[in-house]
């Protein structure tokens, strides 16, 4: 994903908000593409960009480290 699509809303609730989580590779594995799923059969981690609010799931991510790092700033 490149960084200018962490800005977009998502497509089901509009939110701009995304999560990166890293979780163990499921048992159902239907639409995630093939090269993704050997990497992460191989290490056991799924990682995955997802909406905040709905969890509508933006992109499988090919490795754990991601292209953009993001730092999350509270002013209060």
């Amino acid at each position: 994903m490149k960084a200018e699509d962490y800005c977009k809303k998502c497509p089901e609730c509009g939110s701009v908000d995304k999560n990166i989580d890293i979780v163990k590779v499921p048992k159902k594995t239907e639409g995630i593409p093939e090269d993704v799923l050997k990497k992460a059969q191989e290490s056991g981690k799924l990682t995955i960009i997802r909406c905040s609010n709905c969890r509508h799931i933006f992109e499988y991510a090919k490795d754990s480290k991601m292209d953009v790092e993001f730092k999350k700033i509270c002013i209060q």
